[in-house]
């Protein structure tokens, strides 16, 4: 009875913990500051860190509660959890020889499916894929960096990737491009397989059950994440190293003798990551902190000067191998950090409301949640089916989730919250599966059929990998010639036919400039053309702030020929809304030259 009614205590407390972050949700609401960046958030006079308050209050506010009843209604004592991050188990971490050659199955297959693509002919998304095509391409002319590219979401996605492919096949085309995104899929998803592989030898499981657990819980990660450029997945090759840091992070659990190599891992990560992109950089170097917090309390000194160290001597090599970039990278991400919330932000829906998301909202926050008080709990048990490693690691992982968030409060619309809902549904597969076949193995259930499935994991794994993966025979055979002719597809074959027949009439006319600028969103026109910008401005919709508008002003006065207008001059808001100062320049000294489709040719007076 006792027992029943600490549970209804417990259900009710957190019930109306999250019914009170929601009430006060909107209640949450700091002084709005003018920072002079027209936007979303600016038309609502909105603070860009309400929606960062409203997510830490929502969030902590159950967990807080759920604390306090283990603590103080039930008398558990919070120095449970600290004896169990510092105990050191002596277990020996391995797989079984079986469940290696079902991972090599899995990535065999996965090869295969990589292999069995049909190349996409999707139409050229001018503002995205443009934004990655047209700094690789200046990049490509003249080696620059952050130096002449405004870089809002990293020098590896905008710039490095399409020119470190297109280097390699010397030759540039939107179909290479392309082909590496996928390819960086692909590796995302053995990396996923690799994780869950790392994450099977914590299970106290006979190996019949830890094979199965692999081989559903792959199944899962798999589908995670797919090759179709029109999707927003649960997950995305962007959180490459995101994945590294855990996988690094559980072999550190459970691999003492590497343990010197993973902690100088991290320190190279560091900084590669915000290369990466400034928002997943970001999520890494917080798991870096929090691993470093861990280290800490654990009582693990050694591990935290190594890391350390680590950081400060990737992050000199970085400073002297870039060189003056160096400078620009550091200017270029304290302005994206300071400024982007306010560019490109949308204010984060209500939970439980009518607002536009609000449903993957809530779904995404109420499993976040739910994860951490799961794990949270698993420490305040005796509950000897979970080694101490494998709590921490589902810990570990509730922090993921939580702090990947930030990319939805950034800019909250249904793929980016859609984007990181991957990282809880992962938690609560792992964790339900094992505990699932943790029962049927106590229980031995199924003691008859075990011999027969013991043997046969290797056939049936092969067998549902027919299934599972999309496999066409004739394509893989056919996988160079393929390759070789979409490559080399002209680029007009992922254009519609306005923009085709825009480029034809504007080549000539751009063919007597140096360079051109763009007052238009259409970000890709810059490769189309085969021009560089005349400007570090090339994406019109990224400048944001006046003291950005008056560096783009001061080099308009070298400037002999704008492209404005075009079909994402609308994007959130009109570019001439944006970009006022900009745009009363330009009204001033330019004068409409040529208009062809919906784009407009302007030249200096």
């Amino acid at each position: 009875m006792k027992i029943q009614k600490e549970k209804f205590v417990l259900f009710i407390s957190l019930i109306s913990s999250i019914f009170l972050g929601t009430f006060f949700w909107n209640l949450i609401e700091l002084p709005y500051k003018d920072p002079l960046i027209v936007g979303i958030y600016s038309i609502n006079e909105f603070n860009a860190l309400n929606d960062i308050l409203r997510y830490l209050f929502f969030i902590l506010l159950p967990i807080s509660f759920f604390l306090i009843f283990k603590i103080f209604y039930q008398k558990n004592s919070f120095i449970n959890i600290i004896l169990e991050l510092r105990q050191k188990s002596t277990q020996f971490y391995k797989n079984d020889l079986l469940i290696n050659f079902i991972f090599l199955i899995f990535i065999f297959f996965s090869i295969l499916e990589f292999l069995s693509l049909n190349f996409s002919l999707n139409k050229l998304d001018f503002i995205h894929e443009g934004q990655q095509l047209s700094s690789a391409y200046r990049s490509f002319l003249d080696n620059s960096l952050w130096s002449s590219s405004y870089v809002t979401v990293g020098i590896f996605h905008e710039t490095l990737l399409s020119k470190f492919i297109w280097l390699i096949f010397d030759h540039q085309s939107i179909g290479l491009f392309r082909y590496f995104v996928i390819f960086l899929t692909l590796i995302s998803k053995a990396l996923l397989l690799l994780l869950i592989l790392k994450v099977s030898k914590f299970l106290n499981l006979s190996s019949l059950y830890k094979n199965i657990f692999f081989i559903f819980n792959s199944i899962f990660v798999i589908g995670l994440i797919d090759y179709n450029f029109a999707n927003a997945d649960l997950l995305t090759y962007r959180e490459i190293p995101i994945i590294i840091v855990s996988i690094l992070f559980i072999e550190f659990l459970q691999n003492k003798k590497l343990k010197n190599y993973i902690l100088i891992s991290f320190g190279f990560i560091s900084p590669v990551s915000i290369f990466w992109g400034v928002d997943r950089g970001l999520v890494t170097n917080l798991l870096i902190l929090i691993i470093v917090i861990y280290f800490a309390i654990s009582k693990q000194y050694k591990e935290i000067f190594i890391t350390i160290i680590s950081i400060c001597i990737f992050s000199l090599f970085f400073f002297f191998l870039i060189g003056d970039e160096f400078n620009y990278f550091l200017s270029n991400t304290f302005s994206v950090y300071k400024d982007m919330s306010y560019v490109h932000g949308l204010i984060h829906p209500t939970p439980f409301s009518d607002d536009p998301n609000s449903y993957r909202a809530t779904k995404t926050l109420i499993s976040i949640i739910f994860i951490f008080l799961i794990s949270i709990n698993l420490f305040f048990q005796q509950n000897h089916k979970f080694s101490s490693e494998f709590k921490i690691f589902l810990l570990f992982l509730s922090v993921v989730s939580f702090t990947s968030y930030i990319y939805a409060l950034g800019r909250s619309d249904g793929p980016h919250m859609r984007e990181i809902f991957g990282y809880p549904v992962l938690f609560l597969s792992i964790y339900f599966s094992y505990l699932l076949l943790k029962t049927i193995d106590e229980k031995n259930y199924f003691k008859y059929l075990s011999k027969f499935l013991s043997i046969n994991c290797l056939i049936l794994t092969i067998f549902f990998s027919l299934f599972i993966f999309n496999l066409n025979i004739q394509n893989i055979l056919n996988y160079t010639e393929r390759f070789s002719k979409y490559i080399q597809l002209p680029d007009k074959e992922f254009l519609n036919e306005d923009q085709i027949d825009f480029l034809y009439k504007a080549q000539p006319i751009v063919n007597n400039y140096d360079c051109i600028q763009l007052f238009s969103n259409d970000a890709a026109l810059l490769y189309l053309l085969k021009k560089k910008s005349c400007s570090k401005y090339y994406f019109a919709w990224s400048v944001g702030s006046q003291a950005n508008q008056k560096e783009l002003i001061n080099d308009l006065k070298n400037t002999n020929l704008i492209i404005s207008k075009g079909p994402s001059y609308i994007w959130d808001l009109p570019i001439s809304e944006k970009l006022s100062l900009v745009n009363e320049f330009i009204k001033e000294k330019y004068y409409i030259n040529q208009k062809i489709q919906e784009w407009e040719i302007l030249i200096l007076k």
